[in-house]
């Protein structure tokens, strides 16, 4: 009876340690942008980070960009002023060019000088407000699983590269080493319940 219940509160305690990733539907992304991942390459030393999060019940996205040797003032004049910002995310593959999906318009995100560059962030982005502004017909689940897959990417426009000066692909973030192992556990601790 004592290993019956060492056993079931074990379970329990391990259940409570795994990462709610699942349980929560939230996926993170990060990025590393740079000149060379445009395409064609933009010669630039402005560099950047980006971290995305995305809720696949409330269907939101949260996202933060860093960049470094590009100012607010650098950024395309002529997309500051338009629905779709001089920065967003597109769907696309490593080394070809796709559509825009989420815009980051300057009425939308929070933009902010830095002491290096400026920096970007926007919360709890609904899907259907970026898919509206954007003109996209690719639904939420569809784009998920490209950026699942690796078939994102952020493009910074400024004046001196209209096309993209840095750009960086989105790449899902693996879960804890221990994820795996902890599963394992628990399936092991629940074959051994069943034999008691």
């Amino acid at each position: 009876m004592k290993i019956k219940a060492l056993l079931t509160a074990t379970a329990c305690s391990a259940a409570f340690a795994l990462p709610t990733t699942a349980s929560a539907a939230v996926f993170s992304f990060t990025s590393t942008l740079s000149g060379e991942q445009h395409t064609p390459a933009a010669d630039t030393d402005a560099t950047g980070t980006a971290t995305l999060s995305v809720d696949d019940s409330a269907q939101t996205l949260t996202f933060s960009l860093n960049v470094i040797g590009i100012s607010l003032d650098d950024l395309w004049d002529t997309l500051v002023e338009a629905p779709v910002g001089p920065i967003h995310l597109h769907d696309g593959d490593v080394g070809a060019n796709g559509p825009v999906v989420v815009p980051f318009a300057f009425d939308l995100a929070t933009y902010s000088d830095t002491a290096t560059g400026f920096s970007l962030l926007v919360s709890d982005y609904a899907y259907s407000d970026a898919a509206a502004t954007s003109g996209t017909t690719l639904s939420f689940a569809n784009y998920l699983a490209d950026l699942q897959a690796g078939g994102s990417y952020i493009n910074v426009h400024t004046d001196a590269f209209n096309g993209g000066e840095i750009r960086g692909q989105l790449a899902p973030v693996p879960l804890p080493a221990g994820f795996g192992l902890g599963l394992l556990g628990l399936a092991g601790l629940a074959a051994l319940r069943r034999r008691a």
